[in-house]
């Protein structure tokens, strides 16, 4: 059976999922590709996108409201930057990223590499690619 490639419509980020079959569209652990996408964002080399932060929060599942209290924004300031009509000063996006390493029980990398990475302008998009042709082991394909 051929292998094609499907977008994956479960976000408003831009997930092709590698390796389903053209007969069987099923996304056996739903949960576990999220997961992956969370862990991708929150460790990527470049600055945060408005649907990247989005996604982290839901992938919390925190309210807008919840979020602003952990990070010391207003509910008005999570808006603006998950819209992509403000954005994180580099400490900022810094306290979000390392954040969520606490919150999902991970060590966060040095807050100088958060930072770096805050700064570091990359594409307005990314397109995240996952590997589903192994229900036990799904995994994150390299970023074109």
């Amino acid at each position: 059976m051929p292998e094609i490639d499907w977008f994956y419509k479960g976000c408003d980020l831009d997930i092709v999922l590698v390796g389903l079959g053209a007969d069987d569209r099923t996304i056996h652990y739903p949960e576990a590709v999220r997961k992956l996408i969370a862990f991708a964002i929150a460790a990527k080399p470049e600055s945060l996108t408005g649907p990247e932060i989005h996604f982290l929060r839901k992938h919390l599942k925190l309210r807008r409201k919840e979020l602003a209290k952990i990070l010391g924004f207003s509910r008005e300031d999570i808006d603006a930057f998950e819209q992509g009509e403000a954005f994180m000063s580099p400490d900022q996006e810094a306290g979000l990223r390392r954040s969520f390493f606490m919150i999902t029980g991970r060590n966060p990398p040095p807050i100088d590499d958060l930072r770096t990475w805050a700064m570091t302008r990359g594409e307005e998009t990314s397109v995240y690619r996952v590997d589903v042709s192994d229900s036990a082991n799904y995994r994150l394909l390299p970023r074109d």
